[in-house]
């Protein structure tokens, strides 16, 4: 309930931002950025009665490549807002079990985040954002195929930096966190076991570098 009300707090942020500078009347500028980058999990998972040697054993088996883009509204100097979308190259490694070998799977993890900014001011021209939001991640491949593709609401927050290089294209550079419940339910055959084949909070880094284009 606590890590419910927390999200729902972080999702007002970008209305809020919004709202505020529309109220000062301030001029809006646009940039949309490509990006390559880093994914990183640190959450974990809840002792589970059954395991699935086709899922990762810990959410840092998912870590890996990452690219994605961004669309980034600034209302004046200070205010802004950012959609953000990313997927990662994420793979289950290969396992030895009592069954023989699991090969290694795909498992790239979707993510997307809408976020309220408010910029500092750096020299010459760069700005830090310091940003907060909410956020969308969704586990898939074949590794979660078999079990729903699995979809949480995350609570975001980062920073983001813009430095300018030439007419209309900037260099950024982003550190973003989500923090979100997982869960993977029981499949029908193993309902009468308790619990979920995989359960925690999760806790996931995405680091990435980009060019962004400003049309003006």
């Amino acid at each position: 309930m606590l890590l419910s009300h927390r999200l729902i707090r972080a999702a007002t942020v970008p209305a809020i931002l919004i709202v505020a500078a529309s109220r000062a009347n301030a001029q809006v500028t646009g940039t949309l950025a490509a990006f390559v980058g880093y994914y990183q999990p640190f959450g974990h998972f809840d002792p589970a009665s059954v395991y699935d040697t086709s899922l990762p054993e810990t959410p840092e088996d998912l870590r890996g490549s990452a690219w994605g883009g961004v669309g980034h509204l600034a209302f004046g100097n200070r205010f802004g807002v950012a959609v953000q979308v990313a997927t990662t190259n994420s793979r289950v490694p290969e396992s030895i079990n009592p069954g023989g070998v699991s090969p290694q799977t795909d498992a790239p993890v979707f993510l997307a985040t809408v976020q309220g900014q408010y910029a500092i001011p750096l020299a010459p021209h760069a700005r830090l954002w310091l940003n907060a939001g909410t956020g969308f991640v969704r586990h898939g491949g074949t590794a979660y195929a078999r079990r729903g593709t699995p979809a949480s609401l995350a609570g975001a927050f980062g920073t983001t930096l813009e430095v300018p290089v030439a007419w209309h294209l900037q260099l950024t550079a982003n550190a973003t966190a989500l923090v979100y419940p997982f869960d993977v339910p029981m499949p029908p055959n193993l309902r009468l076991n308790p619990g979920s084949l995989q359960h925690g909070i999760q806790e996931d880094a995405l680091l990435h570098v980009g060019v962004a284009w400003r049309p003006r």
